[in-house]
């Protein structure tokens, strides 16, 4: 490669990590402003819907069903992994689990959007959801019917050694003792007329 061309490319690389970490302040602060945590408190945003907003299309099943960018806050120290679980309290006859990742290092403050399918990511071990896919599975509620999606974020003071494909019953018991701080994001979707 030439040196022009590494140059381009190291430039291109931190031009990428300073609007990520442009993005990832801003929707911290739009969250503080909607809803401000208790100073210090663990908080989780998204930066593209507030607590409480409208999914966009994109993160359902009415669009590209990809995993929304996701951002959080004040790790409680000793924090060793984190788990996130996505659910649907307003399914009929029972909550309807979207999404499981476990094994998320304690380093991380965030996830990108499109986090791939599979057992096992550079994010984590996925669990199988309701969808019986080990993969995000985005909202997908009935015609004419608002749903509410809860990402729930765990800060864990242990690994799990989780493997992918767990069930969310196992996961519970996995975690048993080791939650040190537990965060929310709640998010609503309706599907568009005429779908």
């Amino acid at each position: 490669m030439a040196p022009r061309q590494i140059v381009a490319a190291v430039l291109v690389v931190l031009v990428l990590l300073l609007a990520a970490n442009h993005f990832r302040k801003r929707a911290l602060e739009r969250r503080r402003a909607e809803q401000p945590p208790a100073e210090g408190e663990f908080v989780l945003v998204c930066p593209s819907f507030g607590h409480g907003g409208a999914i966009p299309p994109e993160y359902t099943a009415d669009g590209r069903n990809v995993s929304p960018p996701l951002v959080w806050d004040n790790v409680p120290d000793g924090t060793m992994t984190f788990a996130l679980v996505v659910e649907d309290p307003d399914a009929p006859n029972r909550t309807f689990t979207h999404w499981m990742l476990c094994e998320i290092p304690g380093k991380l403050r965030e996830l990108p959007e499109g986090v791939p399918s599979g057992e096992t990511t550079a994010f984590g071990a996925q669990g199988v959801n309701d969808f019986r896919e080990t993969a995000y599975g985005g909202p997908n509620p009935p015609h004419g019917q608002e749903h509410r999606y809860f990402f729930r974020l765990y800060a864990l003071s242990t690994t799990l050694d989780m493997a992918g494909a767990y069930t969310k019953q196992q996961l519970r018991a996995a975690m048993a003792g080791s939650i040190l701080a537990e965060t929310a994001l709640m998010g609503r979707y309706r599907p568009a007329a005429g779908r």
